[in-house]
């Protein structure tokens, strides 16, 4: 059924009202294309009809009074966060307002300063307008905690007193209730009523009647409207017969809760006070403002207006000029370090929101072409029909972008032009302020549902608008993905979604990491690294962990390029593999000059395996292209003697195995455990043996030797049985000699640097007979040896290492505990005599190498 054209209008003003406030009736006639005569004869109707209100002035506007919560010129409008973190708690309150005959009670809760008592006169300021109320009725104030140590004298207060009620009492005196009548009585700290007091008010507020103090015949009678205002929990200090008489009951928050750009408003609204006070513009440091708005309040709003107060005080006190500036030398208060916010500047004078008669068509064609996003059409279809908007609209809309707005702006140059090097994209951002202006009223599961999908077809743009966004603190989740979105498609035509593979620079060091990115990605001109900024004590393992957490934002990791300064490129690795789909590079030598040519690489061509042969033969660093532990076949050899015997065993081995195809590696033990407690077996995919000083377990499935069963005639050993694969039978007895020479008692001391061979060996073999005393057997000869070799080197390390690390030894089943004291009482002599520390860790060795025997 069509409506009639007075509902067609009132309809049309009601959608208006919603997306730009008040309008004129000639801005009403141009949109619905009707003459404006037509338009004021049925706006006049529907005011008559208490539909519309009119506001006069030159030109009038008009608002729909249904259906809109908070109208503007309206005193609630001018409370900050009336359409943001407040529109709730107003709408609860416009509704106590309006209820029908007399309204309902509301009691406001919230910390000193927050603001209750100027909502609670906003209150009754809206009810004046909206006529609920008469334009002279009252508004009374009682602060309770000023007769808390007096309740009969606050009784007297709130409900009169008749002549002789008590001493002094000389004549009839009208209470607050008897004043407040018609209007409105605010009790402020109302927790601070007696229980008695609190049950002669909630009478009064069931009845409407009271009795003034010494009348105890007639009743009185008065039409009040409650606020009430504590800063306690409400079920702490109220009767419950109390607290049933007050059905509405908001909470108004702590200033540092309030989002950052409220915060703002109303840092800017108290400087403006000042500013039109003086009569003086006032231009206010960044640190100043970075520290109002971020900084914890204990007075919250209350002490920001004191320090702002007392700031322009001191610098019109000091001024020489027309302007004012507010800056550390005339702060009351520490400076926080937070760069966050910029230098803003107040005039005495109010500037107006003024907005141009196309604005409405721009914010209808928008809201078409979100809801395609919304509905998932064609985005590439989408995003021409967005660019076309965007630029219809950079050229048609003049309006200056907002304090807040320009520090966005701002924070997206830093962020997403300089870091990311994208540098056609501020454009993308102006738009995009503009565009977030508007409320697209969508669910925010419909939100996150669309984003989702743009990040699977977009993710390095959606990673940078990400990157962005966590350093704004200044929206709401709506507002926050609506941004997101936009930003997110616009962005995609600067970013390269193709690049065959991630680009992630690490460094140690403050922006060091972070400068060689911003210089790479500009003169790449596009988003080809990522970087982490290193703290200079952060090790390996924290490098892996933020690694994670990069490749745990992208929406796939296939392949990845990993620039760091310093680190073991097995171990970084090893830990990551499992984080990564494709293939990994790893370069041990961050500077700009690596850093701009691999990046250009990555820019320009697709074939990462062609990028890796390019990198290897032009650079000599460190550099390892991984599609496992190593492309080609390996032995690998780990040692947990210490003193570069793994290294010492490499070279031996490759003497032998110079003309194979096999490739001869070594590892740190501890670094060896790790990966076989995490079953790790991918890691070693090409290792053909692993051979130790000790025994592994029989649950690892890669093969392994301990180097020391070489003296055993075993037909099964694996040394002989792999090696023969490869080399003939005269080169493995020679490589057998080789290795029996070495761990002889004489190689040994040949690898001593500081002590006396003859001196260790005796002392030694001490230690070893304590040890078989301890365990009632004689050890074999190869265990012999192998204990004479671990022990000898192990005093020489502990000597040159007086402050080797050491971890705690609790959690230790009782035959470790056994082994660990019996440890300390055996090496005690030998601790004092060389000032050593027998450590846990070198128990612990000492423990895996006896305990099969």
């Amino acid at each position: 059924m069509k409506l009639k054209a007075k509902e067609r209008v009132f309809q049309q003003l009601q959608n208006l009202n919603q997306q730009l406030g008040k309008v004129t009736s000639e801005y009403l006639a141009e949109v619905m294309d009707l003459s404006r005569q037509n338009v004021n004869h049925y706006l006049v109707q529907l005011e008559r009809e208490k539909r519309v209100q009119k506001i006069n002035g030159h030109p009038n506007y008009w608002y729909a009074i249904k259906n809109i919560n908070t109208p503007i010129n309206s005193k609630l409008h001018e409370i900050i966060g009336a359409n943001g973190s407040l529109k709730s708690i107003i709408q609860k309150c416009t509704a106590a307002i309006k209820y029908p005959p007399q309204g309902l009670n509301i009691l406001l809760t919230g910390n000193s300063g927050v603001g209750k008592s100027f909502l609670a006169h906003q209150l009754y300021e809206y009810s004046k307008q909206q006529q609920v109320i008469s334009a002279a009725a009252p508004f009374v104030v009682l602060n309770c905690a000023d007769y808390a140590d007096n309740p009969e004298l606050l009784s007297a207060t709130l409900f009169g007193y008749k002549q002789g009620a008590f001493t002094g009492a000389n004549k009839d005196v009208d209470g607050l209730i008897a004043n407040a009548n018609g209007g409105y009585l605010f009790l402020d700290e109302v927790h601070r009523l007696s229980q008695e007091n609190q049950e002669k008010l909630f009478v009064f507020l069931d009845t409407g009647r009271y009795r003034p103090i010494g009348e105890y015949k007639n009743w009185k009678t008065s039409k009040v409207r409650f606020i009430f205002a504590t800063t306690e929990k409400v079920n702490k200090y109220f009767l419950n017969t109390f607290r049933r008489r007050i059905p509405v009951i908001v909470h108004l928050s702590d200033f540092s809760q309030r989002p950052v750009s409220e915060r703002l408003d109303i840092v800017e609204a108290l400087f403006k006070q000042e500013a039109k006070r003086l009569k003086r513009t006032i231009t206010i440091d960044y640190h100043i403002i970075n520290t109002l708005i971020f900084s914890n309040y204990a007075g919250n709003i209350g002490d920001i207006k004191n320090l702002i107060k007392i700031s322009c005080a001191q610098a019109y006190n000091n001024s020489k000029g027309e302007n004012l500036f507010i800056d550390v030398t005339n702060f009351p208060q520490s400076i926080i370090k937070k760069e966050v916010l910029n230098t803003l500047t107040v005039t005495p004078e109010t500037n107006e929101k003024q907005l141009l008669p196309q604005e409405l068509n721009y914010q209808q064609q928008l809201q078409n072409l979100f809801k395609k996003i919304i509905n998932h059409s064609n985005m590439q279809h989408v995003k021409n029909e967005l660019q076309q908007y965007l630029v219809k609209l950079n050229n048609d809309y003049s309006q200056k972008l907002t304090f807040l707005e320009n520090n966005i702006l701002q924070l997206w140059e830093k962020i997403v032009v300089k870091r990311y090097g994208l540098l056609s994209s501020i454009s993308i951002c102006k738009i995009c302020l503009v565009v977030n202006r508007y409320d697209f009223n969508i669910e925010i599961t419909q939100l996150q549902t669309t984003m989702n999908i743009i990040k699977e077809q977009y993710p390095r743009s959606t990673y940078v608008v990400k990157q962005f966004i966590e350093l704004v603190p200044f929206w709401t989740s709506n507002t926050t993905l609506i941004f997101q979105i936009i930003a997110s498609l616009l962005l995609s035509d600067c970013v390269n979604e193709k690049l065959p593979a991630k680009g992630l620079l690490l460094a140690h060091g403050e922006n060091t990491a972070s400068s060689i990115q911003a210089v790479v990605n500009q003169l790449c001109g596009n988003y080809i690294y990522e970087a982490i900024d290193m703290p200079m004590d952060s090790n390996v393992k924290e490098i892996i962990i933020e690694t994670r957490k990069f490749l745990d934002e992208q929406v796939n990791a296939d392949n990845l390029v990993l620039i760091v300064d310093m680190g073991s490129l097995q171990q970084i690795y090893s830990q990551l593999k499992d984080s990564i789909k494709g293939q990994l590079l790893v370069v041990n030598n961050l500077t700009t000059a690596v850093a701009l040519d691999l990046g250009l690489k990555l820019s320009t061509q697709n074939n990462f395996s062609d990028i890796l042969k390019q990198t290897e033969s032009k650079y000599e660093i460190s550099i390892k292209y991984f599609e496992g532990f190593a492309r080609k076949n390996n032995i690998i050899i780990s040692c947990m003697s210490g003193l570069g015997i793994s290294e010492q065993l490499q070279r031996i081995f490759k003497n032998y195995l110079s003309k194979s195809n096999i490739e001869i590696y070594t590892k740190g033990y501890s670094e060896l455990k790790q990966l076989i407690e995490s079953n790790n077996i991918d890691y070693f995919k090409k290792t053909q043996l692993i051979i130790t000083t000790s025994n592994l377990p029989e649950s690892f499935s890669i093969p392994h030797f301990n180097i020391y069963d070489v003296f055993d005639d075993d037909p099964q050993n694996i040394l002989k049985n792999t090696l023969l694969q490869v080399i003939d039978r005269m080169t493995y007895d020679d490589l057998v000699q080789d290795l029996i020479k070495f761990f002889s008692l004489k190689g040994i001391a040949a690898r001593l640097r500081f002590l006396n061979p003859e001196v260790v060996t005796d002392e030694v073999e001490t230690i070893i007979a304590k040890y078989e005393n301890y365990f009632h057997q004689h050890f074999p000869d190869k265990v012999k040896l192998n204990l004479y070799m671990h022990l000898a080197l192990m005093l020489e390390r502990l000597i040159i290492n007086r402050d080797s690390n050491d971890y705690s030894a609790d959690n230790l089943s009782n035959s470790e505990k056994n082994f660990y004291q019996i440890s300390k009482d055996i090496f005690q002599p030998l601790e004092q005599k060389y000032h050593i520390h027998m450590s846990n860790y070198e128990i612990s060795l000492l423990y895996e190498l006896m305990q099969n025997i």
